[in-house]
């Protein structure tokens, strides 16, 4: 249900990572979605920029070819608060793609960090190699090398923001 992967995107260089939150409307029609309805939504890639798209139940033919992933879900009632994440393969796949970054060797531990608290990955705690953390992801049974790369004071803010805007859904707004 989760994403194409045979996906050239799984080997790419990424240049940047931001996926929309939920429009609240679908794609295919405008229409609003209503509190508790169910959609779904893809993240494909344009111009190499990913773009999220939902779609109603009654418009949904199902992910296109190039689609990155595709979850389904639901409108949050008028009273629902808080965050939620955004489903565990999309944030794997996402966390993929980062590993070949140079640039973002930051961001790819602390997001490996927060997959171990999450408890999506497992750290390899007989791991001698202080440069690198190893870590095993029982959903896909795959073992990561993350190099520890600490960010800057300055860094740590701009990641903070970074991944709230790409993993969060924020239904109270």
């Amino acid at each position: 249900m989760f994403g194409n992967n045979d996906s050239p995107i799984a080997n790419s260089k990424m240049l940047e990572f931001e996926i929309q939150r939920c429009t609240r409307h679908c794609a295919s029609t405008s229409r609003a979605f209503e509190p508790g309805e169910m959609f779904y939504s893809v993240l494909v890639r344009e111009e190499g920029v990913l773009v999220r798209r939902d779609y109603s139940i009654d418009s949904w033919e199902g992910p296109p070819e190039d689609v990155v992933g595709w979850w389904q879900s639901h409108m949050p009632e008028a009273s629902s608060k808080g965050e939620q994440w955004a489903p565990d393969q999309i944030l794997i796949n996402y966390f993929e793609e980062l590993l070949s970054d140079d640039e973002e060797a930051d961001l790819c531990y602390v997001l490996a960090l927060l997959f171990i608290r999450r408890k999506l990955f497992k750290q390899d705690k007989e791991a001698s190699d202080v440069t690198m953390l190893q870590v095993h992801c029982p959903r896909n049974e795959t073992d990561y090398e993350v190099p520890v790369s600490t960010p800057s004071d300055e860094r740590i803010g701009e990641i903070q923001k970074q991944l709230s805007q790409m993993l969060f859904d924020q239904t109270d707004s």
